[in-house]
């Protein structure tokens, strides 16, 4: 069986592959021009007719994946996250599941344990918070305060190391109970999780201005968390832009650019913007050695770019392959980003790790972007003079 599955398949999500690796490959003026896979294969689709398009794609995309996973006898990738979407099999588990607080108060005055835990480590605040939700604030508040009267312990970590707090503080809609969980929390542990996240980045993770404030001001030691690193070397200020969507592609070409810039700097991530405000390096990189810029730019976080870059950094800090900034955003279609960078002084002829400018670079991808105001934008950047 799957022998015939290939067979029929397979070759023609062979050609697809070999077409977009083609497009990837493309020089011009004898050097090398980087294109994304995403844009190679959009590219694809305009050349080729539909019928034959929607075959090379399920193949290029579907046949790797699927043949890999019958090789291994494995399901079709990881298992999804069901711990929002399975109740617990445990009653006072099961209540918190629910928010039932009926049920609850009943199971906590027969004995139940409040600080049970199921296999995963996860007490009854863990299961709680996690289906934290601001049309049952009034259950969950009475559930909590049940909780914590007989004795439930915050500071309890489940086997990923998280504490209930740390929930609290991560979770958006239970950053409300965060102040109730303190009162009975004694002396808060700073130690990170098993993925190295501290108390701060559950925080920024969150997106809550408030949580990060709370962290920062009523957890003793909470300021030397401000620029710790994970696992991964995200700092707090990198969770935090991750936490909410961007403002987009601008549509800018009509508007005045006065106003523009000045609704630009009325927006922004408060989580981030808290951060930043209280000390948080905005010149720090991740692993990969992407930049809090560079995080903005995939973002399409505009007017925290222009923030940040008012803050000191630097338009013209490269990642660890040497890329830089405006590149990037030149990379990603986003013509906004790159007029920014310009107007912050970032350099139109600096040569990234291809050996390409940001000009030389803007002049190809205005083949391929398809926003009219981001190509008239990417335009301004070729057309652009030392």
């Amino acid at each position: 069986m799957k022998k015939k599955f290939r067979d029929m398949i397979g070759e023609p999500g062979k050609r697809a592959r070999r077409f977009v690796a083609t497009i990837r490959r493309r020089r011009v003026n004898d050097k090398p021009v980087p294109v994304s896979r995403a844009v190679a294969v959009m590219e694809a689709c305009a050349r080729w007719p539909l019928g034959i398009v929607c075959v090379c794609m399920i193949g290029y995309f579907a046949i790797p994946y699927l043949m890999n996973s019958w090789a291994d006898n494995s399901s079709f990738g990881d298992e999804p996250d069901t711990r929002k979407t399975v109740v617990s099999t445990i009653p006072l588990l099961a209540a918190c599941d629910r928010s039932d607080s009926d049920q609850v108060i009943r199971l906590l005055d027969g004995g139940s344990d409040p600080n049970q835990a199921d296999d995963e480590g996860d007490t009854p605040l863990h299961h709680l918070l996690v289906h934290s939700d601001s049309d049952q604030e009034t259950e969950q508040e009475s559930i909590i305060k049940a909780l914590l009267a007989k004795g439930a312990d915050p500071g309890t970590r489940n086997a990923q190391g998280e504490s209930g707090l740390a929930f609290a503080l991560r979770e958006n809609q239970a950053s409300r109970y965060v102040p109730l969980l303190l009162k009975r929390t004694g002396l808060v542990d700073l130690a990170p999780d098993k993925a190295g996240n501290t108390l701060m980045h559950m925080a920024a993770k969150s997106g809550v201005a408030n949580n990060v404030a709370t962290v920062l001001e009523r957890i003793p030691g909470g300021i030397g968390l401000l620029d710790r690193s994970n696992d991964e070397g995200e700092t707090p200020l990198m969770l935090a832009i991750d936490s909410q969507e961007g403002d987009g592609l601008l549509q800018v070409g009509d508007a005045d650019q006065k106003q523009e810039h000045k609704r630009l700097l009325a927006g922004g991530n408060k989580a981030f913007r808290r951060l930043l405000a209280s000390g948080a390096d905005s010149q720090a990189r991740n692993r990969v050695g992407d930049t809090v810029l560079m995080h903005l730019i995939d973002k399409g976080d505009h007017s925290d770019m222009v923030q940040v870059l008012k803050n000191g950094a630097s338009p013209n800090q490269p990642d660890l392959d040497g890329s830089y900034p405006l590149q990037r955003a030149v990379a990603n279609c986003d013509g906004m980003a790159a007029m920014i960078l310009i107007n912050a002084g970032a350099d139109v002829y600096a040569k990234g790790s291809v050996g390409l400018t940001a000009a030389e670079f803007a002049r190809v991808k205005q083949q391929v972007c398809f926003a009219e105001p981001q190509r008239s934008l990417l335009k301004m950047v070729v057309a652009h003079k030392r």
